[in-house]
């Protein structure tokens, strides 16, 4: 599997992406991401702007009620 990562703005609501030789004629998957100025730059970050983001992600476990020891790992 071949990859072609590209970053541009989109202009008139388009994006035009040029493939190299390899890919031409063959079937694509276009994945379509907007991008998060703070992605970019995590390490220049200041450390409360990396925990800003972090608090994003707490308590969104499926099932956080569930008891879990170091052991679990090993049980599955």
């Amino acid at each position: 599997m071949e990859i072609l990562e590209v970053t541009q703005k989109a202009v008139d609501g388009k994006v035009v992406i040029d493939v190299p030789e390899t890919m031409r004629e063959k079937d694509l998957k276009v994945i379509v991401v907007a991008t998060d100025q703070n992605s970019e730059g995590w390490a220049d970050l200041p450390p409360e702007g990396r925990v800003e983001i972090l608090k994003k992600y707490t308590g969104s476990a499926k099932y956080p009620e569930a008891e879990t020891s170091k052991y679990d790992v090993y049980n599955q």
